[in-house]
């Protein structure tokens, strides 16, 4: 508020003192001037609070910066005249002083002054020379010759910077819940949020420097700096010291330093040689990033298994059946089908109120040959709303438009929910952007991949030989909101195998994690892992298509550069059908490529095709699928060009400066001259042109800040550099790198490393006009630029070894799998975790172990596993009445509750804890045929089994230990 009222009179006065000039400009100059007693005088007599035109500040007003005072001695009158100017104009009444009056105004005024210089002195937002500063500290000094010895100087500066704030509340709940306990309804707790952000530069004389800089909220730790620097003076040996984030990079082209570390590093001179020492713990990660004219080149390598899920759907079974004949013959795509509008709903995960309706999802929808009265054929006839009676939108149950119905009025024609037909309310309509549609293939690609439980519907229009012709309803098909439109269904809330929309969902489409992919040096080829050979192989060498390379045999070469039909041994890259280029993603000219596809390829050799069709793969689900590492053999490798024209990615943000280093063709590059680093986002951009055009691989390297590593890495360097003269320079380096390992059981291809190399390098450099000669003498011109010569020798050792953290029986040890880590997840009393057991194979006690076919379980009575229902235990309308006259029944052990105290005695339940535990109950019936088991020679004439004392019955779990 002192700060407003300041700067307001301030600017009232100066526009005061600006309109009094225009006003009375005459009468100032002409008026006479008074004395300082006179000047008392009048203005004690208009106000009770006399002003004095002499004063300034406070209520007085202080005169503008661009007023001049000016003090003249009048001889005459032997006194001294006080005037304030604005260049030539008065802009108050002058105003006399005798010489007694001006010598006290002299005194007071040099004490003010006085005592103010020694109030700003103890003032810490006043520096030495009087202005302010907003140091908070102020700045200290040491009155000893040895202090300003060692620190080349002797002040202490702290300049500390940033802000601290905290917020303070409190949280006051209250429950009325009549099932808590009554001095637990109600609670007060303190609710705390603060932050700290602190930046501070500390000087110790003018060799010593601090400087830190730390937020509570930094997203990582090393955005977290600090940093004690000592610089010694040129004659000192001890050049420099520093201790916390530090460096030590290397001039070697074949040992690379580290930037981002934290410890002590230490650099000493003597006379022409220098030695640099580190000692620190490392917290980033190197790596090495392969470009090829300005774009950057990427491996990938991945098994078949991996294909793109719940992500690309066909239309209906029509273009799934004919997919394989459609593109078999590429570039020349055999569909005489154009899909010229959809519309896409899925369930509304995000809860959004716009493009919403209600949908009814039928599986049949469309299809010539419904799974509801399916005949063995394929779906040659293309889909239509009206192809199949039962599912025409027009001929379904009135009900089906109401979403309070749908289920009584699906089942009423046989439907069954999540199988035959899936009810979802209010679903939402994908954008245009938000999918891909091929309109020829009839098939979509979302950008998302749905969830497990998740919906996929649609509703298209497409034209056939000419005519048109839609399967599902369109939001403005005139069926207005709240009632329900019916649309073809591609995703069902449950995965079933069994049912023909399994085959809708594409399995031949496998995503390589890039984008904008070039065709450009692509490189592709499918490999079979061989077990005799030991390696992978690009072709099959015991089947009929041996001599063939597997990209052929999947009808991914068949064109050569120029687009003829002749395979030339390289992928056909073919935007939109063998690949996606915008999304990289690899896509196979078949729906089942090693499936039906291979199995035609295999037809003439039934031990080909059990050996690697791997039909599986389609049939089950992709975690079941994975399982079969027999057939799970085939595999697809290659490289990919992405464009770069933001640059090359280094993926990695935040990169330490200094740690990137570019070479090609064994020459390192310069920076800022060749190419240019935005460490922030993490990206190199070549220059030099004439990199970019010749294509010549770019090698990066670079280091990346770990943001999450339970791993101590220690670092420990030394550099030691001897300069003969100015022209031969030699280089020494020992660096070591220990990691600390977590524990003494490390995984195989994980293990800590203790590494240690040595460097020795030579340079030397000098000017070389006999090349400048050379240069004029064969081009008849005169060279002006001096030539220079450059001799560089490198020699490294790599000496690796392993912490002693490791070691079993005097040798480092790592382990394949050990199992102990390994946890499962099940819970043993539900029923639907367990299933039929085959029989044990002990043909001394199980003799049926050894038959085939049916007779394998002539032995088998029935046995049941199941969970209580809870109705039985209760006493509403829906528990049996047989059970409500008889609740003795319900005391028996065998089926009877089971409570927790019962199991665990001393176990405190919390209030509101169910207290009962689940069980899983079992019913063995040995004078009763068991599932499997179709034996009538040893059956009594009421249908019981002989020798019930003979039999047996049996459950199992398969449990997944992958």
């Amino acid at each position: 508020m002192n700060l407003i009222t300041k700067y307001t009179t301030k600017y009232i006065s100066q526009l005061f003192v600006v309109v009094m000039f225009f006003v009375g400009l005459n009468n100032l100059s002409a008026q006479t001037v008074p004395t300082k007693a006179q000047a008392d005088s009048i203005a004690s007599d208009t106000l009770i609070y006399p002003f004095t035109n002499h004063k300034t500040g406070g209520l007085y007003l202080n005169n503008p910066k661009s007023a001049k005072e000016k003090v003249e001695y009048n001889t005459k009158t032997n006194s001294y005249i006080f005037t304030n100017k604005i260049g030539n104009y008065n802009i108050s009444n002058p105003y006399l002083m005798s010489r007694k009056e001006y010598s006290d105004y002299i005194l007071n005024k040099s004490m003010r002054e006085y005592f103010k210089e020694k109030s700003d002195a103890l003032d810490p937002k006043k520096n030495q020379n009087g202005s302010s500063s907003d140091n908070l500290l102020p700045q200290f000094t040491i009155d000893s010759k040895f202090f300003e010895t060692i620190f080349g100087g002797n002040t202490i500066e702290i300049i500390p910077q940033g802000y601290a704030s905290i917020d303070l509340g409190m949280l006051y709940q209250k429950i009325d819940n009549p099932q808590i306990p009554e001095e637990n309804r109600s609670n007060l707790n303190f609710n705390f949020d603060q932050r700290i952000q602190l930046s501070v530069i500390g000087k110790v004389g003018k060799k010593l420097r601090l400087q830190t800089n730390y937020d509570t909220q930094a997203t990582f730790n090393f955005q977290n700096q600090m940093k004690l620097d000592f610089t010694g003076n040129e004659d000192d040996i001890v050049k420099k010291i520093e201790l916390g984030n530090v460096s030590l990079p290397v001039k070697s082209s074949l040992i690379q330093g580290a930037q981002s570390l934290f410890g002590v590093k230490t650099k000493l001179q003597f006379g022409k040689t220098t030695i640099t020492g580190v000692f620190s713990e490392q917290k980033s990660q190197t790596k090495t990033i392969t470009s090829e004219g300005g774009s950057t080149v990427n491996d990938f390598e991945f098994y078949i298994d991996n294909y793109e899920a719940n992500k690309h759907y066909f239309f209906s079974q029509y273009f799934f059946e004919k997919y394989d004949d459609a593109v078999k013959n590429f570039p020349y795509i055999d569909s005489r089908v154009n899909i010229t509008r959809i519309e896409v709903w899925i369930t509304n995960r995000k809860t959004e109120t716009e493009n919403v309706r209600n949908i009814v999802g039928l599986m049949d929808l469309g299809e010539s040959n419904p799974w509801h009265s399916y005949t063995p054929g394929l779906a040659s006839t293309p889909p239509n709303n009206d192809t199949d009676s039962k599912t025409d939108p027009n001929n379904l149950p009135a009900g089906v438009r109401d979403i309070s119905q749908v289920s009584s009025a699906m089942s009423s024609i046989g439907f069954h929910e999540s199988s035959d037909y899936v009810v979802l309310e209010n679903a939402r309509k994908l954008l245009p952007n938000e999918y891909t549609f091929d309109p020829r293939l009839g098939y979509i690609s979302l950008n998302q991949s749905l969830n497990a439980d998740e919906v996929l519907g649609i509703a298209f229009q497409y034209t056939y030989n000419g005519k048109t012709y839609q399967v599902g309803e369109f939001s403005n098909d005139g069926v207005e909101a709240p009632q329900n439109i019916v649309v073809k269904l591609l995703k069902s809330t449950i995965t079933n195998v069994k049912l023909p929309i399994w085959d809708l969902m594409m399995k031949n489409i496998y995503a390589m994690g890039a984008y904008q992919v070039s065709p450009e040096d692509f490189r592709l080829d499918i490999l079979y892992a061989n077990d005799k050979t030991g390696v992978p192989l690009n072709y099959l060498s015991d089947s009929p298509v041996k001599d063939e390379i597997l990209l052929k045999v999947f009808n991914l070469d068949r064109l050569n550069k120029n687009g003829d039909p002749q395979p030339d041994g390289y992928f056909d890259f073919l935007n939109g059908i063998t690949i996606d280029s915008k999304n990289g993603k690899i896509i196979f000219p078949a729906a089942q490529p090693f499936g039906e596809y291979l199995r035609k390829k295999l037809a003439s050799d039934p031990a080909s095709v059990d050996k690697y069709v791997f039909q599986e793969l389609y049939d089950s689900t992709k975690f079941v699928a994975q399982q079969q590492t027999r057939k799970n053999k085939f595999l697809l490798k290659g490289k990919y060009k992405s464009e770069g024209g933001g640059g090359i990615p280094l993926g990695a943000i935040n990169v330490p400066r200094g740690s990137v280093k570019v070479t090609s063709g064994g020459r390192t590059l310069i920076e800022g001259v060749d190419y240019t680093v935005d460490y922030q986002l993490g990206r190199v951009k070549i220059i030099n042109e004439n990199l970019t055009s010749s294509g010549a691989p770019v090698q990066v390297s670079l280091e990346n800040n770990s943001a999450f590593s339970l791993q101590t890495r220690r670092f420990m360097g030394l550099n030691i550099e001897h300069k003969f003269n100015d022209k031969f320079v030699m280089d020494a380096n020992i660096l070591n790198l220990r990691e600390k390992p977590l524990t003494q059981k490390v995984s195989y291809g994980v293990e800590p490393v203790n590494n240690t190399i040595f460097g020795l390098s030579a340079t030397y450099t000098d000017e070389a006009p006999y090349l400048s000669d050379f240069a004029s003498m064969i081009s008849f011109a005169d060279s002006k630029v001096k030539s220079n010569i450059s001799i560089t020798g490198e020699f490294a050792y790599l000496m690796p070894g392993s912490p002693s953290g490791i070691d079993v029986t005097g040798g480092s040890t790592s382990y394949i799998d050990d199992f102990e880590s390994a946890q499962i997840q099940m819970d043993i009393k539900s029923a639907t975790q367990w299933q039929l057991a085959s029989t044990p194979n002990d043909p001394s006690l199980f003799p049926e172990a050894s038959k085939e076919g049916i007779e394998n379980g002539i032995n088998r009575a029935k046995l049941a596993w199941y969970t209580i229902d809870p109705l039985f235990y209760g006493n509403s309308t829906i528990t049996p009445q047989h059970i409500q006259n008889d609740k003795d029944q319900l005391s028996l052990n065998s089926v009877r509750r089971v409570y927790i105290n019962e199991v665990f005695p001393e176990l405190e339940i919390p209030i509101g804890t169910p207290s009962i535990i689940p069980t899983l109950d079992l019913a063995y019936y040995p004078a009763e045929r068991g599932m499997y088991n179709f034996d009538d020679t040893n059956v009594n004439s009421d249908g019981t089994l002989k020798n019930p004392e003979e039999r047996w019955g049996g459950i199992t779990r398969a449990i997944n230990t992958s």
